[in-house]
């Protein structure tokens, strides 16, 4: 009875549950922070001034008239310099209707500074005072604090940086700019956010949360909608939704920041605003369809929900330089552009921090104190300004590189007033007549011991300090290298007290003065600490030789100014103010020509002494056109090229070009110490067929020894401009036969000068540590049935990196230098193609007779340099 009651109760209960309706588990909604913002560079193409009148003010009035009466639009502002000067010209009741925005919470600033500083080629003060400068505006005259930092468009991002604003006390930074293969791999991994510790050393203290953008710091595709309001929102919302999905697939959670704006946007914010309203709308209406909701945000609000989330993060240590947006587009041409400016930056940041050091140790009364902060602010502001990422980097315009230089000049005219009346007052004296007064001041917190200079028209002084002591000192005369504009330079000895100023009585004179001390006995060539000797060429103040005086061992040592050729790129950005790609294979590009072209001259990029050049044209794609290269006038510094086609009395077309190679050695001795050569010149004279021995090589690894007849490469050189052109007879292991020829129907003279460079090396395939490589090689020439004058060779070969390929033909005994590669006509990473073609000798009729005979063959030679770039 009890087990069928039991039973009873189960099947009832069954029944009941197969009534009851089962809802769907429906997952968590992707929440969406859509944050409206707008990247107002302080100066890039244009002043910061014109992008102010002709931009920014638009954007910020057009803003508070979007966000006026309507509480749940929101607008994230950052360089502080704008939003202070658009403040300067708004009157009261526009200024009590953006306080009102700011307190009903519609307006937050993040960063607040007065600009978006670079983070490489700034110093921590110029930072911090960038920093001070806008955070201190703000908060007198608005009252706000920010929180978050939105550092979206330097350059690449400093582990410095991260660790000052942990100090700061900001609680996030959202950055951009990374190489992108870091980047694609955080999307794969979902690394996207972590915990960067800026010091290894100051731990949690220099610790903060980073947000890296998955994509780019403008608005998705998916969400630009037309000015006029003219969309289909059902279309459009669908194509957010899946753009929205798939970014938030790269996080590990359900939260997703897209910024809404881009580089000075939102001049028309009203209907910017209107429109993604009406997408807004519509998506949250099908929030249960979509799986997704939106909504308006300022940055710090997407931080704080992800912190909620209470998600335990990797922590990283390190830099995001240099910054890469591609292969081979390295961000790293800015750490030296512009370097005056750079220079000039440090330094009137430096004088900023004496003249507010010297304003606190004043003695000025209220109203001279506000007018001295006001003249001391003008330099405030122009440091701040330079240190935008389109500034100090050195990328901006020459228009606006002298806007900022005038605006230093300016702020440093108005702070040496002020230095100069502080000086003056807390010195209490002037200098008698026949003495000049100098101050020096320390603006460090440590004492200085460092020794002085300041130029002179006089050949000696004599230095005392304050109290009449006399100090050390000496004059020397200045190199005749340098272009200073003064013929002497005094030097002295300061003793400074930190955060102090001394001053100092020079007497001028151009007499011999028994007083003057002497620093140093050392010799103007040379410099010594007393541990480590430094010696320089007196003619020129290149370093010759490092001596370790305690241990007695000294070596040779070599200094040079040297310049690469900037690449050109086919795509992407070329070499230049933001990327550094130098030009690692040699290539002259001719363009058209009617007639044979004597090329003016090429210049060489590097530093020789006696050099071998190397060259072949290029006609890409021109299968029957033959063109042929000879270097004339060969000098240390720049060859003019003769060129000319073989096959017929005319010129060419366009993308005809000459690949070229010039050096003192070879290249790649020391990098491929394994790999045997020889190079030398031989002089011709007038004859047309050469025998020359490997052993009477200028430069080689052994002698010229070979243990089989290796790869031989050749290309004539004359001192006139005379068409010549060299082939292969034959090659052993001891040398190898030459015949040369004239393409122009002239024969040469010993005037001309006729010398034939030639490069020897082993055959075979030689890889360096990075990317340089050499590949050496001989092809044969199959048999030609149809008596062509001419023949397309193609060699497939490894995949390898871009190289300069040369070529010469080895057409045998019977020649008579009538058979030689005139060009190539392709060339990439695992082939090349080369044109070889018959001429009668002193004319330009063809052959049909070349490739019915034996088989000959093509030398060939792949080289990749690295080339040498200025430190």
């Amino acid at each position: 009875k009890e087990m069928k009651a039991t039973l009873f109760f189960f099947a009832f209960a069954f029944i009941c549950l197969a009534f009851v309706p089962i809802r769907p588990v429906r997952s968590e909604s992707i929440e969406v922070f859509l944050m409206t913002h707008s990247h107002d560079d302080v100066g890039w193409i244009w002043p910061w001034e014109q992008y102010y009148s002709s931009q920014v003010r638009s954007i910020l009035d057009s803003v508070m008239d979007a966000l006026d009466g309507h509480p749940d639009r929101k607008f994230n502002q950052v360089e502080v310099a704008f939003f202070r000067r658009w403040w300067s010209e708004i009157d009261s009741d526009q200024k009590a209707r953006v306080k009102r925005i700011i307190a009903a919470g519609q307006i937050e600033f993040n960063v607040g500074g007065i600009t978006m500083n670079d983070e490489s080629t700034t110093t921590f003060n110029e930072e911090i005072n960038q920093m001070t400068n806008g955070a201190d505006w703000l908060y007198q005259n608005l009252g706000v604090k920010p929180k978050a930092t939105w550092h979206i468009d330097p350059f690449g991002h400093s582990k410095a940086t991260a660790s000052l604003w942990a100090q700061m006390g900001f609680d996030s930074w959202t950055l951009n700019r990374i190489p992108y293969y870091i980047k694609d791999w955080m999307k794969a991994n979902k690394g996207l956010e972590f915990v960067w510790r800026g010091s290894s050393s100051l731990g949690v203290q220099s610790e903060i949360f980073a947000h890296v953008l998955d994509t780019f710091y403008s608005t998705p595709g998916e969400l630009v909608l037309p000015s006029n309001g003219q969309f289909d929102v059902a279309k459009q919302a669908d194509a957010a939704v899946n753009m929205i999905k798939l970014r938030s697939s790269w996080y590990k959670h359900k939260k997703l920041l897209i910024p809404f704006g881009n580089d000075f946007d939102h001049t028309g914010a009203v209907q910017d605003y209107n429109n993604m309203d009406k997408l807004i709308n519509y998506i949250n209406s099908k929030e249960s369809q979509y799986g997704v909701k939106i909504h308006y945000s300022f940055l710090s609000e997407y931080v704080k929900a992800v912190h909620a989330l209470n998600i335990t993060w990797d922590v990283f240590e390190g830099d995001f330089f240099p910054y890469n947006d591609g292969p081979d587009s390295f961000w790293s041409g800015y750490y030296t552009s512009r370097p005056w400016f750079k220079i000039y930056l440090r330094q009137c940041d430096s004088f900023l921090a004496l003249a507010e050091i010297l304003l606190t140790q004043s003695s000025l009364n209220s109203t001279q104190l506000v007018d001295a902060d006001s003249k001391i602010n003008q330099l405030r502001m122009a440091t701040s300004r330079a240190t935008h990422h389109d500034a100090v980097s050195g990328t901006e315009t020459a228009e606006t590189n002298k806007d900022y230089i005038s605006s230093l000049d300016e702020g440093m005219k108005a702070a040496t007033q002020v230095v100069q009346k502080i000086i003056q007052s807390l010195s209490g004296s002037s200098s008698p007549s026949s003495t000049t007064r100098y101050s020096v001041s320390n603006p460090l917190g440590w004492r200085r011991q460092q020794v002085v200079s300041i130029l002179s028209q006089s050949k000696n002084a004599i230095v005392t300090d304050a109290l009449g002591k006399p100090v050390k000192s000496q004059v020397n005369p200045v190199p005749n290298y340098s272009k200073v504009g003064a013929p002497y330079r005094l030097y002295f000895y300061v003793d400074i007290a930190p955060l102090s100023t001394s001053l100092f009585n020079i007497r001028w004179s151009n007499s011999s003065l028994s007083k003057s001390v002497k620093i140093s006995a050392a010799t103007p060539e040379s410099v010594t600490n007393g541990a480590i000797t430094l010696s320089f060429d007196r003619s020129n103040g290149k370093l010759t030789s490092i001596e370790n005086s305690q241990e007695g061992k000294k070596i040779s040592a070599s200094f040079d100014f040297v310049q690469y050729n900037s690449a050109v790129a086919t795509m992407g950005q070329s070499s230049g103010a933001y990327i550094f790609r130098p030009v690692t294979d040699t290539i002259f590009k001719l363009g058209n020509s009617d007639s044979q072209q004597n090329v003016e001259y090429i210049n060489l990029y590097g530093s020789y002494s006696n050099p071998f050049a190397f060259a072949i044209a290029y006609a890409g794609g021109l299968y029957k056109d033959s063109t042929s290269v000879t270097i004339n006038q060969m000098t240390t510094s720049k060859f003019h090229a003769a060129v000319s086609r073989v096959d017929a009395a005319s010129g060419w077309g366009s993308g005809v070009e000459v690949d070229y190679n010039v050096f003192d050695d070879f290249p790649l001795k020391n990098q491929l110490p394994a790999v045997n050569y020889a190079l030398g010149k031989f002089n011709v004279g007038t004859q047309q067929s050469v025998r020359v021995q490997f052993s009477s090589a200028t430069k080689s690894r052994n002698g010229g020894k070979f243990n089989k007849a290796p790869v031989v490469i050749l290309t004539v050189q004359t001192s006139t401009t005379q068409y010549i052109s060299a082939s292969l007879a034959s090659v052993d292991s001891n040398g190898f036969s030459a015949n040369l020829m004239s393409i122009k129907p002239k024969t040469w003279t010993n005037s001309d000068q006729v010398v034939l460079n030639w490069f020897a090396v082993d055959a075979g395939e030689f890889q360096t540590n990075g990317e340089a490589f050499l590949r050496a090689g001989v092809v044969n020439i199959a048999e030609n049935p149809k008596g062509l004058p001419y023949a397309n060779l193609y060699f497939h070969g490894a995949a390898s990196p871009k190289g300069l390929t040369l070529a010469t033909v080895n057409g045998g005994p019977n020649n008579q230098g009538s058979t030689f590669v005139t060009n190539l006509n392709f060339r990439n990473a695992t082939c090349f193609g080369a044109v070889v073609r018959r001429v009668a000798a002193l004319n330009l009729v063809s052959v049909p007779t070349l490739l019915t005979t034996a088989p000959k063959q093509v030398a060939f030679l792949k080289l990749r340099l690295v080339t040498k770039v200025d430190p």
